[in-house]
């Protein structure tokens, strides 16, 4: 790792020894082995290889769920709207809760 004695929390303008600004910030510039938000199932507003963005929601990686069916993005057939479900919404997680009881009563119907 790099001879400087600074720590990486330090702000005072020093460079680093790669040419860069030392300001606390990460920056990932490559990865080996697994990645958990990119290699394995995950919902689609914490996807690693499509970032959550307005005008983004749509897009989505082999192992993007849907948030409110908890099923894989590419067998969802609301993602037109479901696309756009984020957790920290209400509405989202009620819409979540009436799909996951109603999946249930599904299963224990006669």
């Amino acid at each position: 790792i790099g001879g400087s004695s600074k720590g990486r929390g330090d702000d005072d303008g020093a460079e680093s020894g790669g040419g860069g600004r030392v300001d606390g910030d990460l920056e990932m510039t490559g990865s080996r082995g697994q990645f958990a938000l990119v290699d394995f199932p995950h919902a689609r507003e914490y996807c690693a290889k499509c970032p959550f963005a307005p005008g983004t929601e749509r897009a989505r990686c082999a192992n993007c769920f849907c948030y409110v069916c908890d099923e894989p993005a590419a067998g969802c057939a609301e993602w037109e709207d479901h696309c756009r479900a984020r957790h920290a919404c209400r509405e989202w997680r009620k819409k979540r809760a009436d799909c996951v009881a109603a999946r249930a009563a599904a299963l224990l119907a006669p």
